[in-house]
């Protein structure tokens, strides 16, 4: 188990697939255990690996399962991949609170791509009233914090 974290924490496209390997023949059920004891971000690469179906198929119900995880323990990428999920109904029922719940925690940690969804949300009204000002306000957080196609959006609204 413990090569399989260094796989996730090194970004290998093998980890997957040791993944896949490890719990076909996991009779001990070691795996859950043990992952929920590791670090965030470990978490974190774990989803994603299930939810892009890197080296295994992918599982949306096990990415759901391993960010939220993650986000329990205040990490911010998996906060803001929780509002995709939710937003979209990934792994769970589409759930427009919780989308805002969780871009909300993650934006509130200055996380750049949260704050542009959640300025999206706040201009097209979804699971939260419409309010441009409100979604102007988080582009210009965005931009700032980096995200570039938030720069994008706020010089396209400002043609408007």
């Amino acid at each position: 188990l413990q090569q399989i974290v260094q796989l996730l924490q090194s970004g290998s496209t093998k980890a997957g697939a040791s993944i896949d390997r490890y719990r076909a023949n996991d009779s001990t059920n070691r795996f859950t255990p043990f992952f929920e004891k590791q670090d965030p971000k470990t978490l974190y690469k774990l989803g994603e690996i299930y939810r892009r179906g890197q080296g295994l198929d992918s599982n949306p119900t096990e990415a759901f399962r391993w960010h939220t995880k993650a986000a329990e323990k205040n990490h911010a990428p998996s906060q803001s991949m929780l509002g995709y999920l939710y937003r979209n109904g990934i792994g769970t029922a589409e759930n427009s609170a919780q989308a805002v719940n969780w871009y909300r925690r993650a934006a509130d940690q200055n996380y750049a791509l949260a704050q542009f969804n959640l300025g999206s949300l706040y201009r097209k009204g979804y699971g939260v009233p419409q309010d441009e000002a409100r979604a102007r306000a988080l582009y210009q957080q965005a931009a700032k914090n980096g995200n570039l196609q938030a720069r994008k959006v706020l010089d396209w609204l400002a043609e408007q």
